[in-house]
């Protein structure tokens, strides 16, 4: 009977390790699920996306050096639809991965001349943004205005954001390694 004998410290460390596994699992679970939504059902592109359409919610005039939580210095945007980027890594001798599009547009954000984020319009559906047609070059101190517009051909508001003054703007014939403030 001494080898059958009920240990009440090892039942504890028994229902103390159930318990762990109740309580642990879920918790983990719950995060890697959030981390899955977070990073694939809402890619990190849509993530800025919404950054800039929330803060300009409340602001009138936007710098996206205040939405952005990564180190860059220049961004290039690319007007044209389709492609890997190779437009802007030939103009502006940018390196580093650009993603292929297919129908949207892309503002490459670099630093020290090297991609550090790939932002595009994944459809105009979940990418309610535009940039004025004038926009090419973006620095860090680039102030935009936000205008809320109702477009006739989409349904639901559309943020626009025009340069506020012509600085914030690269002209685009101008090159983009010199800037004149």
């Amino acid at each position: 009977m001494a080898g059958k004998r009920f240990n009440k410290r090892k039942a504890l460390l028994l229902l103390l390790a159930a318990l762990a596994t109740i309580i642990v699992l879920p918790v983990g679970y719950v995060a890697a699920c959030d981390l899955l939504v977070r990073e694939i059902l809402c890619p990190p592109s849509i993530q800025l996306n919404e950054k800039i359409l929330d803060y300009c919610e409340t602001h009138e005039e936007i710098r996206l050096s205040d939405v952005t939580d990564f180190d860059w210095d220049v961004a290039y945007v690319d007007p044209e639809p389709y492609g890997k980027g190779e437009r802007l890594k030939e103009r502006y001798h940018i390196e580093g991965k650009l993603r292929e599009l297919g129908g949207t547009t892309r503002i490459a954000f670099c630093k020290d001349g090297r991609v550090v984020f790939d932002f595009s319009h994944i459809s105009a559906d979940s990418c309610r943004l535009w940039f004025d047609s004038s926009v090419e070059v973006i620095y860090p101190d680039s102030v935009f205005e936000a205008e809320w517009i109702t477009m006739l051909f989409q349904s639901g508001e559309y943020l626009h954001l025009t340069p506020k003054q012509e600085q914030d703007a690269a002209p685009l014939s101008g090159d983009a390694s010199t800037r004149e403030d």
